[in-house]
């Protein structure tokens, strides 16, 4: 059991990290002068998105329940499991938006 944590733990931190690495490298590809300022840049500005977004959480969670890397592929990143809420005026952010704006129109 320990060594199937330790390995959901390995692929919730690659799966979380490596999209953004290489989302900023695709873009330092383009501007090779400055290639290592773009990666980690944008790596740093994706990365708490990933978080916030719980893909993370979807990638343990997926290992542990035992889904092949194809599937907890597609499930850390498409699905809404696990998705953050807010409290205040219902389970999205576009009903707290309306929720809060509406009253001001």
């Amino acid at each position: 059991m320990l060594a199937r944590k330790f390995e959901a733990i390995v692929v919730a931190t690659l799966g979380t990290t490596l999209p953004c690495l290489l989302a900023g490298a695709l873009v330092g590809v383009v501007f090779r002068s400055n290639f290592w300022i773009w990666t980690l840049g944008l790596a740093a500005i994706s990365f708490p998105w990933m978080l916030m977004n719980r893909v993370h959480t979807r990638f343990y969670r997926g290992v542990l329940s035992g889904k092949s890397l194809i599937e907890n592929i597609k499930y850390a990143y498409t699905s809404t499991e696990y998705y953050p809420r807010t409290s205040l005026f219902g389970s999205s952010w576009w009903n707290w938006y309306w929720g809060f704006f509406r009253r001001h129109f």
